[in-house]
């Protein structure tokens, strides 16, 4: 509950007179596509009366076994509407956690609404004790429910369609951002762009998108994987094997002059870096209505960056691959730089220093 608390933090303090021995219980709100979710805690002791429990200090195996109890009684006063009619509501199986020395029960409410905002009522334990009240942070924003303020607009929910936009975006910033998967995206892009001396610029481009597919196939499974907390890896380990897998191709690209098999390369080190993408992804909450979509839109996001590098890049790098000098002066050279870079973030992810705070991490 320390987020909620702090979040609460400010509003408290400016309403001295409520005092600090009211029965109070906690929750969020979070406004998720088609609806909101609802997160309400409640200690022990404040259960006994509205759960009919045996005991005024319920422990934590008593709360347990009254969990379902808790999830009914908490649907019977937690509600919300829309103009257009009310939410549908379901409820998650209780957890028990401990706060302050005490046993407390947090029950995790959804409601599915028709459009337009949605207005929350809260009268959570106020048939058994008028003087409750639940205080709340939706969507960051304080708030307290209490008789007599038992209702609340909560806002317009996003729409599926602008979360999946949204994380559409979030995958095209991340490639733009990202100079680890720029820069091995890139060093495959050289090496494919010396298939114009034998081919037709059509033909050297369908190689080249041979190599990003592979890419994409192997990044699409870890990522998705990885989101749905399917697969887990190290993310130091990942990340240091990222690192390596650029140093790869690019001393690849300095020792080879016939690079056969490199869509199967690209594919084996895209199942690591797709554990990188999804490390993005840690941070931001996946919607619960809609995780694989909003998982296929970053990854959508994702390819649409690497089709803006491949499509910016390779006809110049096509263009000049059929000059003599090409190899000597742009490949060997690139690759070359490219190659210690991966390898101080190398030493730098693996050994968790800093030696050249300009390159990043």
């Amino acid at each position: 509950m320390a987020p909620v608390l702090l979040a609460l933090a400010a509003w408290l303090l400016a309403a001295p007179a409520l005092g600090h021995d009211l029965p109070r219980s906690y929750c969020t709100v979070r406004t998720v596509p088609g609806g909101i979710d609802v997160s309400l805690e409640t200690a022990g002791h404040l259960l006994a009366q509205p759960l009919g429990l045996p005991s005024a200090s319920p422990d934590e195996a008593l709360l347990r076994a009254s969990g379902a109890r808790f999830a009914a009684r908490a649907l019977d006063a937690v509600s919300a509407r829309t103009p257009e009619g009310a939410c549908s509501p379901s409820a998650e199986a209780p957890l028990v956690v401990e706060e302050d020395g005490e046993p407390s029960s947090v029950v995790m409410l959804h409601f599915a609404c028709p459009a337009g905002p949605v207005t929350l009522r809260v009268a959570w334990r106020l048939d058994v004790d008028p003087s409750s009240e639940t205080l709340c942070a939706i969507d960051g924003a304080a708030a307290v429910f209490r008789l007599g303020a038992i209702d609340r607009e909560v806002g317009t929910p996003p729409t599926l369609a602008r979360t999946l936009a949204d994380f559409t975006l979030l995958g095209v910033h991340h490639v733009a951002s990202g100079l680890d998967h720029v820069l091995f995206v890139v060093s495959l892009m050289a090496a494919a762009a010396l298939a114009t001396r034998a081919r037709a610029f059509g033909s050297a481009l369908r190689a080249i998108a041979a190599v990003v597919t592979g890419f994409t196939l192997g990044h699409s499974v870890t990522l998705i994987g990885a989101g749905l907390g399917l697969l887990r890896l190290e993310p130091r380990l990942t990340e240091s094997v990222i690192a390596l897998s650029i140093v790869y191709v690019g001393v690849e690209n300095i020792i080879r002059r016939e690079l056969r098999g490199r869509a199967i390369t690209a594919a084996l080190f895209g199942l690591v870096h797709g554990f990188g993408f999804a490390s993005i992804l840690a941070d931001v909450e996946l919607p619960r209505r809609g995780a694989v979509a909003a998982l296929v839109s970053f990854n959508v996001g994702v390819e649409l960056g690497q089709l803006a590098l491949v499509v910016t890049l390779f006809p110049l790098l096509a263009w000049a691959a059929r000059r003599p000098w090409y190899r000597p002066r742009v490949l060997v050279p690139l690759s070359a730089l490219v190659t210690v870079i991966a390898a101080i973030w190398f030493v730098e992810r693996a050994a968790g220093v800093v030696l050249l705070p300009a390159l990043g991490t």
